[in-house]
């Protein structure tokens, strides 16, 4: 009963915790949320996926089910803090969650497990991509309660985990990845961690791993199954656009989407990750600045650890059937199989967030097995300590905090585009996809520049070309920063027309409209408002597009080929950087561009030169004179401009 009230108490102290930081953290209306966030459930519930086209750019085709809920209290009109609240609410089921798995990893006599079990969630509450997504729009912290449910089934059962076990771990396992397929990486680590935690034999073990699989895969079936039907009926691959070298989708490069942002360090940075993550930088396994002192301090415990077991021989816990060393094992090797699959593949600090929770069960498990057991407060209190300091320091870890206000999107359209269909094209690397649920509900959307740039002339899929079809009402829509007095400067139109007239297509004379999202910034935690700013609203503009003669289209085509020459010599030398190849070239007001979506690359020229422009580099790479590889392939010159990187 005591140990029951200390959880309860415990689970009251995160929720209010959760609740408080949501609260002064602020409403973030970060880049996803604005791209894909809120419009992909709009399309899941309204049947879009035929009509629009890349709404959301890549983002698009994700499966949408996670954010219906969200999609629903947007629409339902409710209050923001009550979004935020409700979220944050069933966010911190995972600190529930924690302490049952942290009460199961602990030594079986260890005293004072009530505090180990606080000590081991606030070492979860303080993860840095924890505090930034908490009570956010994002889905990580919603499919970490499936697998932290099938971790506390595991270290429940440890050393007597049969078939039907496995099987409820795996369908767990599975409605997580079927939410979000990033979470696919965690199965082959929980299969680890079974037997981890199991008494091996090779003929359980074979049983086992069926058994998870086969449940994993219904699961996933029940989370993704119908989303690969629509994708498969409408886009001829089940799990568009990825793995499109194997299902060949013609909607899509024959290549497979893989996000390599942080891949560029190579696998020695496997090992020295963990000091990485204690800098106060962004772009090290997260966009935003995210220090996080803890995998260092549990990769210090865990050494220490192994040097007492090695030097002491046998521990405590030895024995054939100690299921709380089977627990501990089980998690462990679940953690570090995990680790290395998800170092070794993505390195995205999001899709490990589980790893970061479980930061606390292990720390603690370790601690409370060393053998000097009086300097396990010492340690424990430091790394809290240091890590309160970094995240001080930090200040707001919201990608793009806003107030709360009455409205968790504001947004306002024109009254024309609310009460008329037309089809849009947007442009830019941002869709703004989230301001589509606020215009006339048959209009189409295109996003044909941004991470993927639609193809021109006889390279144009099939359903792209019946979306710009001449007796079709275009317009398009873009950002533009030089907005005065509602007027679209000059330089920016000639930069749109210049991009449309590769597909046929030219910004129309006459007045455009304009679309304003509601921007209330928090700087760090204070108000623009308290700093006495007022905040300036994001403004889209809508101008009308006609369709140029075919003789002008061509002209554009022509001079596309002539650079289009140089890029492909330039492809071929530098190969591996720029992935995937023959990826559409796009013609701007200052020159052109191929951009790269698997490297985060960009091949640009102004008209004379050419050069390679990378995600998180300050400086271009010129590779030469754009004529030069018109001719030929110079190897060297790429060589030699990556060498300078």
């Amino acid at each position: 009963m005591l140990k029951r009230s200390g959880l309860l108490w415990g689970a009251i102290l995160f929720v209010a915790s959760s609740l408080a930081w949501t609260w002064y953290a602020g409403k973030d209306l970060n880049w996803d949320f604005i791209n894909y966030h809120f419009y992909g459930p709009y399309m899941l519930l309204n049947q879009r996926l035929g009509s629009d086209y890349f709404a959301g750019s890549l983002q698009t085709y994700l499966n949408p089910l996670g954010y219906v809920p969200l999609y629903w209290m947007i629409a339902s009109g409710w209050h923001p803090l009550a979004i935020g609240a409700t979220l944050a609410l069933v966010h911190s089921v995972a600190f529930v969650l924690i302490w049952l798995i942290t009460e199961r990893v602990l030594p079986e006599h260890f005293p004072q497990k009530g505090l180990a079990c606080l000590a081991a969630c606030v070492l979860a509450f303080l993860s840095p991509l924890q505090l930034t997504t908490l009570g956010s729009t994002f889905l990580d912290p919603i499919t970490a309660l499936p697998v932290l449910a099938a971790l506390y089934l595991l270290v429940r059962n440890a050393g007597a985990i049969n078939l039907q076990h496995a099987g409820w771990i795996g369908l767990l396992m599975g409605l997580a990845a079927g939410l979000k397929l990033t979470n696919l990486l965690l199965l082959p680590a929980c299969v680890v961690a079974i037997e981890a935690a199991s008494v091996f034999s090779w003929s359980q073990a074979w049983r086992r791993a069926f058994a998870f699989s086969a449940a994993s895969l219904a699961g996933v079936l029940v989370t993704h199954g119908y989303w690969s039907f629509e994708l498969w009926r409408e886009m001829g691959n089940p799990l568009f656009p990825l793995l499109n070298s194997i299902f060949q989708s013609p909607d899509f490069p024959l290549a497979s989407f893989q996000d390599r942002r942080f891949l560029d360090r190579g696998l020695i940075s496997i090992l020295t990750l963990p000091f990485e993550m204690m800098g106060h930088a962004g772009w090290i396994y997260a966009e935003n600045n995210a220090p996080d002192a803890r995998p260092l301090a549990l990769s210090a415990i865990l050494l220490i650890l192994l040097w007492t077991r090695l030097a002491r021989g046998r521990s405590e816990e030895a024995g054939a059937a100690n299921p709380r060393a089977f627990a501990f094992k089980g998690i462990l090797a679940f953690a570090l199989t995990f680790y290395l699959i998800w170092a070794a593949t993505s390195r995205i600090g999001r899709y490990a967030f589980v790893l970061w929770l479980l930061v606390g069960p292990l720390a603690i498990a370790a601690l409370a097995r060393l053998p000097w057991r009086r300097i396990a407060p010492a340690l424990l209190a430091t790394t809290i300590a240091i890590q309160l300091l970094f995240q001080i320091s930090t200040g707001n870890p919201r990608w793009n905090p806003m107030e709360w206000g009455t409205k968790w999107l504001d947004v306002r359209v024109p009254e024309n585009l609310r009460d008329k269909p037309y089809s849009y094209l947007t442009m830019g690397v941002l869709s703004y996809s989230a301001v589509i649920p606020y215009f006339h509900k048959d209009s189409r959307f295109s996003n044909i520049v941004g991470q993927h740039m639609q193809p021109v002339g006889d390279r144009m899929t099939s359903k792209f070309r019946a979306f710009i079809s001449p007796d079709t009402a275009l317009k398009v829509v873009f950002v533009s920063k030089g907005l005065s007095e509602r007027k679209v400067p000059e330089s920016v139109t000639r930069d749109v027309d210049m991009i449309l007239s590769s597909y046929g297509l030219g910004v129309a004379d006459g007045p455009c409209e304009f679309v304003e999202i509601s921007m209330d910034r928090l700087i760090g935690f204070e108000s623009l408002r308290s700093l006495g700013k007022k905040p300036s609203p994001e403004i889209l503009a809508v101008c009308n597009v006609v369709h140029r003669s075919s003789e002008a289209t061509e002209a554009a085509l022509t001079r596309m080929k002539e650079v289009d020459r140089a890029f492909d010599n330039a492809e071929r030398s530098c190969q591996g950087l720029l992935n995937p190849p023959h990826v559409q070239t796009m013609r701007g007001g200052k020159g052109w561009m191929r951009s790269y979506f698997n490297s985060n690359t960009q091949l640009m020229s102004d008209g004379e030169y050419l050069f390679i422009r990378r995600q998180n580099i300050m400086n271009d790479l010129v590779l030469g004179s754009l004529e030069d590889w018109k001719k030929s392939v110079s190897s060297s010159k790429c060589a030699d401009a990556l060498s300078s990187m």
